[in-house]
């Protein structure tokens, strides 16, 4: 059952332009905006999230020339959920990546994340058995032009940083990940 009141905090590094609320919901208020043409009022109003990066929310900040995107979850998890032993990410408990309440919300680190996936039902059993994290992985452009070779997963992991799974999801669905589509050097 969610809390009654709604509480919002001033996000840190944006002039208090953007809010978050423990209901999971991002607000800008009014401001003046330049633009190409001159200035404008931009209203207050509650953001409208965009779904990127496999299902999570996300919003865009904008102030004084930065351009900065945030994933709802993780603003929620920053202002409203306890981080006693500091662990780096958050973790939608139900499961439901679209639930951004504060109380579905917990931070773990990446294994326990994993782990949570794979018990969730959310990443696939066959990833976890399969040989496909020692295949040869590339990176794509939009039109599938090679534009790195990876001899596997784990080294795509290691090089750029990016999470096995959320390639392997990529590769699977042939969507993108982190900008670029990824395909396995012998796939058809």
């Amino acid at each position: 059952m969610k809390a009654k009141h709604e509480e919002w905090k001033q996000i840190d590094g944006f002039g208090g332009f953007y809010s978050v609320s423990n209901h999971g919901r991002v607000r800008s208020k009014e401001r003046r905006v330049k633009m190409a043409w001159g200035e404008r009022i931009a209203p207050e109003r509650i953001m409208k999230g965009s779904l990127i990066g496999h299902g999570y929310l996300s919003v865009i900040f904008t102030f004084k020339g930065t351009i900065k995107r945030f994933y709802i979850h993780r603003l929620v998890g920053l202002y409203f959920v306890i981080n006693p032993h500091n662990k780096p990410q958050i973790n939608h408990i139900n499961g439901d990546k679209l639930d951004n309440y504060f109380e579905n919300l917990e931070w773990v680190t990446t294994k326990e994340n994993l782990q949570h996936g794979f018990r969730m039902g959310l990443i696939p059993k066959d990833y976890e058995n399969s040989n496909k994290n020692s295949m040869p992985v590339l990176k794509c452009d939009a039109d599938f032009n090679t534009i790195r070779e990876y001899p596997s997963l784990n080294e795509v992991g290691r090089v750029e940083g990016y999470k096995n799974p959320n390639i392997w999801y990529a590769i699977k669905n042939r969507t993108q990940s982190h900008g670029f589509y990824w395909k396995y050097k012998n796939a058809i």
